[in-house]
């Protein structure tokens, strides 16, 4: 019998009329990403020769075509690096090692590490077809784990070195501080994702994302992550290059990155006392456990609603009917971590696990809500540990608080821990936490969650004060990655 290689069949398949559309995808690939210097040509990799090579080639193959072809971009540079290595004696590469050692900490603009991809919506049926939602609006997890790769590209480009003998340093993502959805876009027109760092401290930095209709300059999707370097051989924070802005736009981004850091640090040191001052309607009616005149601790505040909670909790017949227990709004899924979700770096790609907490958030939204929500927010998600494939993993979804008035029309906001657990040791560890905010239409009538615990009560009046404060700093500083 005669043997039909893989590669063959293939090609014979691409060339069929119902498949030249994903010929066509693929072709247009090779002009989504337009950064200030072009990556290298692209590449093929020896299957045979460079296992390790493959594994990382196949890792973007099972997402978006957006996330393969920004992984592809930054192991072409990569690849190209190790070739230039190769090709230098060691006495040669050792003298390179130590010149660069003065340079590694050399400014650079933010405009050095600007990335820009573009969705050809308007144009490719096929394309499309795999960021539309069943409402014929745009699937907003898809984009949210292509900001992932997006943001991993952009400090990738940042941390580098033009020296190719430089050993490179390992990104990863700390966190993922905001993103938001202003508008939703029109899924006939392309639409261009685009970002850049925005601010530096000694080993992190945040990344500033945009997205926009092709036919405006008017941002309908704003995202902030942190990514931190870490040393290939130590494990320890790097040190980066600092970054010099240069335009008004860039040093105001900068300043308010800054105040961030500050803010991060401070929280960390100290005990966080609070004076919410805006009005929110309490949970029995218009005594508000969370407004006072006065300074007062998170436990205290937190007290004061386990308080107003606990006589409803013994008696649950007396209890109005306005209301609902938080277990009773939690959703939970589970799931294998399959090689398919992997990263570069053989872990679970961290935007997979925000589009499935996503996805799950907005599915308990819609139960709670009794009408289709509109994502508004994701806010302060902390990659504690990682993802290994094999992991069973659940996500367990709970519905922490809703309010009328925050954002001008009924929200709920919705937290989900993603808890990584071991059925051979009866352990289980806690890798994520996501907090998502969803509108419904003005007038729609959401219950008030009861905690049912002093712990949970914690947690509510925590998410709540954050909300809060980053609420307040929009209109304190006119934040807003939209302009």
């Amino acid at each position: 019998m005669k043997r039909v290689e893989l590669r063959q069949v293939l090609n014979w398949v691409t060339r069929a009329p119902r498949f030249r559309n994903l010929s066509r995808m693929q072709q247009s690939l090779s002009v989504f990403v337009i950064p200030s210097r072009p990556f290298s040509e692209n590449h093929k990799f020896d299957r045979e020769t460079e296992p390790e090579s493959v594994e990382k080639e196949l890792a973007g193959k099972h997402k978006s075509p957006m996330v393969d072809y920004l992984w592809g971009a930054r192991g072409a540079v990569r690849k190209r690096e190790a070739e230039q290595r190769e090709k230098e004696s060691e006495k040669a590469a050792a003298h390179k090692i130590i010149e660069a050692a003065s340079a590694q900490l050399k400014a650079k603009t933010p405009s050095e590490s600007f990335t820009k991809v573009t969705y050809p919506f308007a144009t490719d049926t096929l394309f499309r077809e795999k960021y539309v939602n069943p409402w014929g609006k745009i699937r907003v997890g898809r984009i949210v784990e292509d900001l992932d790769a997006l943001a991993g590209t952009i400090a990738f480009r940042h941390a580098k070195d033009d020296d190719m003998n430089t050993d490179e340093y390992i990104i990863v993502t700390a966190s993922i501080d905001r993103i938001v959805l202003g508008h939703r876009p029109n899924l006939k027109d392309d639409i261009d994702l685009a970002g850049q760092v925005s601010w530096v401290g000694t080993s992190s930095m945040e990344i500033n994302m945009v997205a926009k209709s092709s036919w405006t300059e008017e941002p309908w999707m704003s995202a902030l992550f942190t990514f931190v370097a870490l040393d290939r051989n130590t494990m320890k924070p790097a040190a980066l290059h600092q970054l010099n802005p240069e335009t008004e736009e860039e040093k105001h981004h900068f300043h308010l990155g800054m105040e961030r850091n500050n803010r991060r640090k401070r929280l960390r040191k100290e005990k966080a006392t609070t004076k919410i001052q805006s009005k929110r309607k309490g949970i029995f009616g218009e005594h508000d456990h969370m407004e006072c005149d006065q300074d007062v601790s998170l436990e205290a505040s937190a007290q004061s609603l386990y308080n107003e909670a606990k006589p409803f909790l013994d008696l649950p017949s007396l209890a109005p009917r306005n209301i609902i227990r938080k277990s009773d709004t939690v959703v939970e899924n589970a799931m294998i971590m399959q090689p398919q979700q992997r990263n570069t770096a053989g872990r679970i790609f961290g935007g997979f696990l925000v589009r499935r907490a996503y996805e799950l958030a907005f599915a308990n939204a819609y139960m709670f809500g009794g009408q289709v929500p509109r994502f508004r927010e994701l806010d302060e998600v902390v990659f504690k540990k990682p993802v290994d494939v094999g992991d069973l993993v659940r996500f367990r979804s709970s519905v922490l608080y809703t309010t009328t008035h925050m954002h001008g029309q009924p929200t709920a906001h919705i937290q989900v821990d993603a808890i990584v657990t071991k059925p051979e040791t009866l352990s289980s560890t806690q890798s994520n936490t996501f907090n998502f905010t969803f509108e419904f239409p003005e007038g729609t009538s959401l219950r008030d969650v009861l905690p049912e615990s002093f712990e949970e009560a914690i947690t509510i009046v925590t998410r709540f004060q954050c909300d809060l404060y980053q609420k307040e700093e929009d209109e304190r500083q006119r934040f807003s990655v939209f302009k």
